[in-house]
């Protein structure tokens, strides 16, 4: 009878040290994955900064025409355009 409860009592510490095995993978796997979402919030932290003071840049209608007019090639009504080229070094 002694011999009984002793295997049901290794087979339970048993069943218990494999469950406490699998939360501990579990656990891992999860802290893994925590710390590439917290890389990936500091990235977007600094993307979201980034964005934040372009926007206060294209707030200024100054900063907003000089841009238009350097990417675009933008000219006011009544403007003359010139385009400066660099000199052909060949």
């Amino acid at each position: 009878m002694k011999i009984i409860g002793g295997i049901i009592i290794l087979l339970v510490c048993g069943a218990v040290s494999y469950q406490f095995f699998h939360i501990y993978q579990q656990n891992q796997g999860l802290n893994t994955n925590l710390s590439k979402l917290y890389q990936e919030v500091d990235v977007l932290t600094k993307e979201n900064k980034a964005l934040q003071a372009d926007l206060e840049y294209f707030a200024n209608t100054d900063n907003l025409e000089k841009e238009i007019r350097a990417r675009f090639n933008y000219k006011a009504p009544g403007e003359n355009m010139i385009i400066v080229t660099p000199p052909n070094t060949h």
